[in-house]
């Protein structure tokens, strides 16, 4: 299963983090700065949860496990706000 922005979404980053405002809805969500790296992936195309936590070890040296659950929980997270969405690979 893929990950991919929702088109349409305005994205600002702001010091660290980024904001990120859907212009149908008004509704907007600031990401810390772990979550914004991901983010900032998501640009770039759709991606899988194994390469955003791939990103996260990488990047902040997050442990294989935490950096996992962390990229899981950012999409779960972010699927609920209708931000991202799944599709097939």
């Amino acid at each position: 299963m893929m990950v991919r922005r929702h088109d349409g979404l305005i994205s600002e980053i702001v010091l660290e983090d980024v904001v990120v405002l859907d212009p149908e809805t008004s509704r907007y969500v600031r990401l810390n700065s772990s979550a914004a790296v991901l983010w900032q992936l998501l640009e770039s195309g759709p991606t899988t949860v194994s390469n955003l936590a791939r990103v996260l070890r990488e990047r902040l040296g997050a442990p294989e496990q935490d950096a996992l659950e962390d990229a899981a929980a950012f999409v779960t997270a972010m699927a609920e706000r209708e931000l991202i969405e799944l599709v097939p690979a």
